[in-house]
């Protein structure tokens, strides 16, 4: 069964809940056993589309080189902005 889960996308046109998306997100994380922070992060990012995309990578480009984003910035940014 975890192998039929997929990820579901997100287009932040308004219509979606971001966080039923990062509930989801993260119930197939469960599911799959994926514990690594980077795979769930690479995982999240290839959910977005549209307007959602957009917002995430001027989120990631905005990122001092300095620093990497963790999935708990991520969530509390993609909450508020989305």
């Amino acid at each position: 069964m975890a192998d039929e889960l997929r990820m579901t996308m997100f287009n932040g046109n308004g219509s979606q809940d971001p966080e039923q998306h990062m509930f989801v997100c993260e119930a197939v994380w469960i599911a799959k056993k994926i514990q690594d922070q980077d795979v769930q992060i690479t995982l999240l990012a290839t959910t977005f589309r549209d307007r959602a995309l957009v917002w995430y990578m001027k989120f990631q480009t905005t990122t001092p080189t300095i620093h990497i984003r963790t999935l708990a910035e991520i969530k509390t940014a993609f909450d508020i902005r989305i």
